[in-house]
């Protein structure tokens, strides 16, 4: 679990040291394009509102570990709606809050749909042959 929730953290200074090279070069890289740029924005998008994705991140994988589905599942509802609203995930460069419909960018939806959908898959895990026993026993 913790090995996951560090992940964001490392995301964070990575988009720090690049943004850094990027705007030592000058104008020259100021506006990426390609594969860089790409790159540039995913590890920008993993770092913003890196504490708080590393603290749901790992409450997540140790419920999950656990084998407790539902609060599992309930931690990757709540990053679902944090994302919406630039809590973790900000596609916005300075990492802001917004509201999802004034964003002009599908990245908060994106990210909110995969997140309620590793939630359904969480819960679908509770029901494998094996797993609900386990998962009964964990959750008292």
């Amino acid at each position: 679990a913790v090995a996951l929730a560090i992940l964001p953290s490392i995301a964070f200074l990575v988009s720090l040291e690049m943004g850094s090279l990027v705007s030592a070069a000058g104008p020259a890289l100021a506006h990426l394009t390609g594969d860089l740029a790409d790159t540039f924005r995913s590890v920008r998008l993993l770092g913003n509102g890196f504490i708080v994705t590393a603290l749901l991140w790992g409450a997540a994988t140790a419920e999950l570990i656990d084998q407790r589905f539902r609060r599992s599942a309930l931690y990757f509802g709540v990053a679902a709606v944090l994302s919406l609203f630039g809590v973790i995930h900000s596609p916005t460069a300075q990492g802001t809050f917004f509201l999802p419909w004034k964003v002009g960018d599908m990245t908060p939806f994106t990210f909110a749909a995969a997140y309620f959908a590793l939630g359904l898959v969480v819960l679908a895990a509770a029901l494998l042959p094996g797993t609900r026993r386990a998962a009964s026993e964990a959750e008292n």
